[in-house]
């Protein structure tokens, strides 16, 4: 399935249509489901540790009574830790991913929108 999201998302599809695809096939989710969220498809473009990377420390807890954690926006220092578990996409190919979004989204801000349209 993460290898699907990747290439269509490389062909150019938003995560708001792949979801509507993954939901109308019936592509099961983490857990089981067959319901999609658009910024859960996004995180897994997104996220270091389909490489097998993993930044360390992207959220930390501020309340130990509470156990309320808030995201790390430079409050205490991060770690960056390169091959730390098994790959699930290739590093050249999450690089590129990678700069998909950042095309995307500079395209967004120069036509001052916030909708990508892609005709499948």
């Amino acid at each position: 399935m993460e290898a699907r999201l990747y290439q269509e998302f490389m062909d150019g599809k938003t995560t708001d249509y792949i979801k509507r695809i993954f939901e109308r096939e019936g592509v099961k989710n983490w857990d089981g489901g067959t319901k999609w969220q658009s910024t859960t498809l996004m995180s897994m473009l997104e996220n270091e540790k389909y490489k097998g990377d993993a930044l360390l420390q992207k959220s930390y807890t501020v309340d130990f009574l509470t156990k309320k954690r808030i995201q790390n926006k430079g409050e205490i220092q991060m770690f960056y830790v390169e091959d730390d578990y098994d790959t699930i996409i290739s590093k050249r190919i999450l690089e590129c991913i990678q700069l998909e979004i950042k095309r995307r989204k500079k395209y967004l801000e120069e036509h001052g929108t916030n909708y990508y349209s892609h005709q499948p």
